[in-house]
């Protein structure tokens, strides 16, 4: 999995390109950790080129969202393909995450919240 970092104002975004699995997520977290401890507190994750997405994928976002939301921070999912939402249907996590169709409208969202 290929892993790209921005900014776009207050929220740090990560694309994410390829396969998320046992392997490839826990390189996601240590970015996130990277990030988080550095300060971050507003994440976006624009799913756009993920085709695949174990459990251990899912319970790299719920790891994630725990922490950032102990602090009082936020995060969102952007450009989600369509096989890879029916894993969050299937987990009942489409109501617990919020999901926007492209970056611009999610950055917006998140950059609205405190």
């Amino acid at each position: 999995m290929l892993i790209s970092e921005s900014r776009d104002m207050d929220v740090f975004i990560f694309t994410l390109k390829g396969r998320l699995d046992a392997v490839t997520a826990s390189k996601l977290e240590d970015r996130f950790y990277f990030m988080f401890d550095n300060g971050e507190k507003k994440f976006l994750l624009d799913l756009s080129g993920i085709d695949y997405i174990s459990s251990n994928g899912i319970r790299a976002f719920l790891i994630i969202e725990r922490k950032i939301a102990a602090s009082g921070g936020n995060i969102a999912f952007c450009s989600v393909q369509p096989r890879v939402f029916e894993v969050f249907k299937m987990t009942k996590l489409d109501g617990f995450f919020k999901f926007y169709d492209n970056q611009r409208t999610a950055v917006f969202a998140l950059n609205c919240l405190k």
